[in-house]
């Protein structure tokens, strides 16, 4: 995957986000929730697909969806929607470790759940043509929380002039 010099930003606030730990997921403020949620959405399934996202990625799936349409990533959004009423027909469970043991039962182990992972096989190409260009988006979130995010200024010049 080639980077951008926004998506090497993104991927440093969010390296800081993971050294510094800013708080619990939950505790954390609201464009703080939202960049993670997306950045993690994003990275998780450009690198693995759907099914190790939802695998692993069990507090930041619940938000998702909110998250990606707060940054104006609706078709993500939709194909995320897509993927959850697929795995999870009647809703996202409460507890992570069904989460996990759902997704990787149809991802991995049964047979009979061949057709879902069709779907999210589909979905996974959708999702490669990222017609939202969710980095870009993320790009323009950041830049309108600078007490939430602080990106050095010649970073940000560097990154406006597509270099």
């Amino acid at each position: 995957m080639n980077y951008s010099v926004k998506e090497y930003l993104l991927d440093d606030l969010f390296d800081r986000w993971l050294r510094t730990q800013f708080g619990e997921f939950v505790d954390l403020s609201e464009p703080r929730q939202i960049f993670v949620a997306t950045w993690e959405f994003w990275q998780g399934v450009n690198f693995d697909g759907l099914c190790l996202y939802f695998h692993n990625k069990t507090y930041s799936l619940r938000f998702a969806v909110q998250a990606l349409t707060a940054i104006g990533a609706h078709q993500t959004a939709a194909i995320v929607t897509k993927a959850v009423n697929c795995v999870f027909p009647n809703g996202i469970p409460e507890s992570d470790d069904v989460i996990r043991s759902e997704s990787e039962r149809i991802c991995f182990h049964d047979p009979l759940a061949f057709h879902i992972r069709e779907v999210l096989e589909e979905l996974n190409s959708e999702f490669d043509l990222d017609s939202d260009h969710v980095p870009s988006l993320m790009f323009d979130f950041v830049r309108k929380y600078p007490e939430e995010f602080v990106i050095p200024v010649d970073d940000l010049i560097r990154a406006e002039n597509g270099e």
